[in-house]
């Protein structure tokens, strides 16, 4: 049996999970935030592993770019597209900056940084971060109040109270049911693995495969690891590792092949969905969702012969590739222009 725990009005604001990041802003500002995280051990995902160059720059004016350091980041400064059925590949830099030099963006373990957002965060005096599960939303008629939760351990339910709560509970989200009505949209899933000691095609630049049925995308986000995500339509296949063996792997360039099959044999295949859910009115004052869902800002890269649009979603606060693209020609030249960036 639960019991109530009464809390008073502890803070300004109130962020539930992956909310570390806008704590420790708030926190810069000195103000009253609460950070309740489901599991403060550092998180073991396969997504949020890629900063574009202007999430990066969002990161250094946020003065957030400190948590990149000591966690082996790895500087990205373009993509290399390979054309898998005319086995041809085109380079793609990033655009450069006002003084000459081509922007980067930053891949990494996504737990490490997470965990340092969180560090982050907490160093402020006015942020108090705990390790708990929300069990449910406050309200006043309308209004969201604050919110009930429950930490490990403590067989006590307790309120806290807020003027702003802000709900950043991922893709799996239990409280968003409360607050829209839409429904999400899942046209495709990430399946993952983490490759050791494997070769670039060329140094500090993404990798996407123009495959069969659809993108492969790699990227390095440590001196030893590469990750590799691909892209499965439709509903997640269910023998995914002999899906890889046979579809994915023979289409792989061919200094991917060796380190792709020894992490067939020797990891576990991780699968995420690539949800969508456009904005809306959460219809309730007192309350801002926040990273619930992917959202999708287009980029386009024109080569003479080869349109692709790429999508930057944004999930949690994060940025990375969703590699959804459409191969217009063979792909023949190296020149490219960004119309568009984060």
């Amino acid at each position: 049996m639960f019991m109530y725990c009464s809390t008073a009005c502890l803070a300004d604001l109130i962020h539930l999970c992956v909310g570390a990041s806008l704590a420790a802003v708030l926190g810069q500002d000195g103000r009253r935030v609460l950070l309740v995280e489901k599991d403060l051990k550092e998180p073991d995902r396969i997504l949020g592993e890629l900063l574009q160059p202007g999430g990066y720059q969002a990161l250094s004016q946020l003065h957030l770019a400190d948590c990149l350091d000591g966690i082996e980041s790895e500087a990205i400064q373009g993509y290399v597209v390979h054309d898998y059925a005319s086995k041809s590949n085109v380079v793609l830099h990033y655009p450069k900056d006002s003084h000459g030099q081509i922007t980067e963006g930053r891949a990494f373990h996504h737990g490490r940084f997470v965990s340092r957002l969180r560090q982050m965060a907490s160093c402020h005096k006015s942020v108090t971060v705990i390790e708990g599960t929300v069990t449910k939303l406050l309200y006043d008629g309308n209004c969201i109040v604050g919110v009930e939760y429950t930490t490990s351990g403590v067989f006590c339910k307790k309120v806290v109270k807020a003027p702003l709560t802000i709900v950043a509970d991922g893709c799996f989200s239990k409280l968003r049911k409360a607050l829209v009505t839409e429904a999400v949209c899942v046209p495709s899933y990430f399946s993952g693995l983490l490759l050791e000691d494997c070769p670039q095609f060329q140094w500090n630049h993404a990798e996407i495969v123009l495959g069969d049925p659809s993108p492969i995308l790699v990227y390095k986000i440590s001196p030893k690891h590469t990750r590799v995500l691909v892209d499965t339509p439709g509903l997640l296949q269910k023998d995914i590792k002999g899906y890889m063996l046979e579809k994915i792997l023979p289409q792989l360039p061919a200094h991917l092949r060796d380190s792709f099959r020894a992490a067939l044999y020797s990891e576990r295949v991780r699968s995420m969905p690539n949800s969508f859910l456009p904005a809306s009115h959460a219809e309730k004052t007192g309350v801002i969702l926040l990273g619930l869902y992917t959202t999708s800002i287009p980029i386009q890269l024109i080569t003479q012969d080869i349109s692709i649009t790429f999508v930057i979603n944004c999930y949690g606060n994060q940025y990375f590739f969703a590699v959804e693209m459409e191969k217009k020609a063979d792909i023949k030249s190296d020149k490219a222009a960004f119309l568009g960036a984060v």
